[in-house]
């Protein structure tokens, strides 16, 4: 099993009688629960090794544990926070410690978190919070200051391949998914089940959209779900065309049976072209970071896309 930097330093707390009371995890990975329970293996399994076969793992992975409350959920309100600080007041059921996992934290309002932090200023003892959050800037200083905050950065596409080729054995999708994961494992593993029909998306647009007039059709096919796949996709499709104009063959988005397609594209979209898209959609990736209208997003993607490929033509 990998171990992240947050797995590394809460195991290395553990082993040396340095655990604090409250983790504070930031990753922009998805799936932030499945983190914060391998987090809670390491606290509470039976054999001390986070073994994920004892009892106290299997029922954390299921999140049954009496002393291991899961507090998942895309609004937590008040209320949520009230029952958490009700329940650390009370003696564990089973284990001799009691751990609370709450994610996404960045969602939790100012109110909720200003309850919480005179809990994490005078924790009761012998309970433990792992608190995950994909944006820490959402996350009000005193909490910070409460807790060890622990940053997990993303990895190198070649890692990334390396840790998961065991469970998703497609070597061109998982090369495909971990480009466009941002360098997270959980991401990547959901692109890896997905990621076929985005694509099909992209090659659909990039051989028929000819005029400004089809982009409210093929505009339908971007969602709100699938808005940053599709942009992350174009990235790597204008990154790929840009080695062949530059004679390299090795690609991440196409396959050996694309080339035919790659050279007409490549006919389309000269080096320059390609690589003010790829700048564009840098920026649209920030845009979606910060919650711009996916819409919106989407209609100036496809205008861009016909507006730089025409402006180069003429040059």
């Amino acid at each position: 099993m990998y171990k992240d930097k947050a797995y590394r330093i809460i195991e290395s707390d553990v082993k040396n009688g340095k655990t604090t009371h409250a983790y504070l995890i930031v990753c922009q990975d998805v799936n932030l629960p499945v983190y914060l329970k391998e987090y809670a293996k390491i606290l509470l399994c039976d054999n001390g090794l986070a073994c994920n076969s004892c009892r106290t793992c299997k029922l954390i992975d299921k999140e049954i544990l009496p002393d291991c409350k899961c507090v998942f959920k895309d609004k937590i309100l008040v209320e949520d926070i009230d029952e958490i600080i009700a329940d650390s007041n009370l003696k564990p059921v089973e284990k001799d410690k009691k751990v609370y996992l709450i994610s996404d934290f960045s969602l939790v309002n100012e109110k909720a978190q200003n309850k919480l932090l005179k809990t994490l200023e005078t924790p009761p003892q012998n309970v433990y919070f792992l608190l995950a959050g994909s944006n820490e800037y959402k996350i009000l200083p005193t909490i910070k200051s409460r807790a060890k905050k622990i940053e997990i950065s993303p990895l190198d596409e070649t890692e990334i391949v390396k840790i998961l080729a065991p469970v998703c054995p497609d070597v061109e999708k998982l090369t495909t998914s971990a480009s466009l994961s941002g360098g997270y494992l959980e991401k990547t593993k959901i692109l890896y089940n997905q990621v076929e029909r985005e694509k099909e998306i992209v090659k659909q647009i990039l051989s028929s959209m000819k005029k400004s007039p089809q982009i409210p059709y093929y505009s339908k096919f971007i969602t709100k779900d699938n808005v940053g796949k599709i942009v992350n996709l174009f990235k790597i499709v204008f990154s790929d065309l840009a080695k062949f104009h530059s004679g390299q063959n090795s690609f991440y988005f196409f396959s050996e049976n694309d080339l035919d397609l790659v050279r007409a594209l490549s006919n389309e979209y000269s080096t320059g072209a390609c690589i003010e898209l790829i700048e564009k959609c840098s920026s649209y990736e920030k845009a979606l970071f910060f919650n711009a209208n996916f819409s919106m997003l989407a209609d100036d993607l496809l205008y861009s896309l016909l507006e730089v490929k025409y402006k180069w033509q003429k040059l």
